[in-house]
């Protein structure tokens, strides 16, 4: 089970419940209706930041009941997640937040942008498994 017994812990769960619900949602807000589905984008992504920056720091200070091997695991989704935000940027440096809104904007590369988005969706789902299976009950463990 995780351990929720210290208030890093229990900050931690807050933040990946939220950004659960955040992912939930932008399954839930199709690609269509863009303005919604950006602004719900950009609050999971930047929940699944916190989350994982926050675990890093708590696991690598060697203040986490975890190994430091998921601290540095949660480090590379931080970095993914920060390459992923700066991906536009790079691509266009003239891009702005607003021009999201604007589907007449040269938008970067969709190809690029949507694969990183998911590569940033798939190591962060990586990381969570790889934290649930180093919790998982183990013979002799009390229920």
């Amino acid at each position: 089970m995780l351990r929720f017994e210290r208030r890093a812990g229990r900050i931690l769960g807050v933040l990946g419940a939220a950004a659960g619900v955040a992912m939930a949602l932008v399954g839930v807000v199709p690609v269509d209706v863009l303005e919604p589905h950006i602004v719900v984008a950009a609050v999971a992504f930047l929940l699944i930041l916190a989350t994982a920056l926050w675990f890093a720091v708590w696991c690598l200070r060697g203040d986490a009941p975890y190994p430091r091997w998921l601290g540095w695991f949660a480090a590379v989704v931080v970095t993914l997640v920060v390459v992923f935000m700066l991906v536009p940027r790079i691509l266009q440096p003239e891009y702005t937040f607003e021009m999201e809104y604007n589907l007449e904007t040269p938008r970067p590369d969709v190809l690029l942008n949507s694969t990183f988005e998911w590569v940033v969706v798939l190591s962060a789902w990586i990381w969570i498994a790889a934290l649930a299976i180093h919790d998982r009950p183990r013979q002799g463990d009390k229920p």
